[in-house]
């Protein structure tokens, strides 16, 4: 049976990283190509002299702004006021799935209560539901853990 323990702790700024790339991940996407085509239309507007049409564009740029500003925020309060974040945490992976130990407990995951999962370049999320995900950080993974887990998650969807 292959076991293997990755330690790691997020700072604060990696947790703010984490969760609104989490929950901001697609729209933002979404967002700057929106925000894009706005700005080719803020343009060709100008140039045919109706300047108008920066007011709605403005609004909506600022308005998208805010609310991401405004979720960070809420964010890095939840990290602060949680202090099982601030401890160290312990993942150990297996063929059965995956424990993760902190201050306060632990979760047993099997590999099979994993719906579904994505990454980006700093992150790996491990989602039990639409709503809860295991977040690990890719930079304490080891390679035999990165192809462990890599491989169990091969049958199992990759979120978009």
């Amino acid at each position: 049976m292959i076991r293997t323990m990755a330690q790691f702790q997020l700072t604060k700024e990696e947790y703010v990283s984490a969760c609104t790339s989490m929950q901001f991940g697609k729209l933002i996407k979404t967002s700057a190509l929106l925000i894009f085509a706005l700005i080719l239309i803020c343009i060709s507007q100008i140039i045919y002299g109706r300047w108008i049409v920066l007011v709605p564009v403005a609004l909506v740029v600022i308005g998208y702004a805010a609310g991401i500003y405004l979720s960070r925020k809420k964010i890095a309060k939840a990290y602060d006021d949680q202090k099982d974040t601030h401890e160290a945490i312990e993942a150990i992976f297996s063929e059965e799935g995956i424990v993760i130990k902190f201050f306060s407990g632990s979760t047993n995951t099997g590999w099979n209560r994993i719906l579904k999962w994505k990454e980006n370049r700093n992150f790996l999320y491990l989602f039990q539901s639409d709503f809860f995900a295991s977040i690990i950080p890719k930079r304490a993974l080891s390679d035999d853990e990165s192809e462990l887990i890599y491989r169990h998650l091969k049958s199992v969807k990759k979120a978009k």
